[in-house]
């Protein structure tokens, strides 16, 4: 049983990963892109990433986009004597924001 529970969940695995990319705003300071995509993740995880970075320094957040992007397969066959049809549909989540630290970025 742990082992089915452990296969059923081991493609969400990928699924709830945050990426942090060091970057430079407009104003030729030093900010930071950081993307939570997946279904298994969300927003909040975002913004937890940037106190994490920023520290009790704070930040300001420069930009945030979300969108969701839907997929969808199908494939059959059908002959005389059977029919199979098969479809699988879901959606990519993508998650960013840029954030910039308010003083210098605690060191990681």
């Amino acid at each position: 049983m742990k082992r089915l529970l452990l296969l059923a969940l081991l493609p969400l695995a990928g699924c709830a990963i945050t990426k942090v990319k060091e970057t430079y705003s407009a104003d030729g300071e030093k900010a930071y892109m950081i993307r939570c995509d997946g279904g298994a993740n969300n927003m909040g995880n975002c913004y937890a990433k940037a106190g994490e970075i920023c520290s009790s320094k704070g930040y300001d957040t420069l930009y945030v986009n979300g969108e969701v992007t839907p997929f969808g397969t199908a494939s059959g066959f059908a002959n005389s004597s059977a029919a199979v049809l098969t479809a699988n549909s879901g959606a990519f989540h993508t998650r960013t924001i840029f954030v910039q630290c308010k003083g210098a970025p605690a060191s990681n």
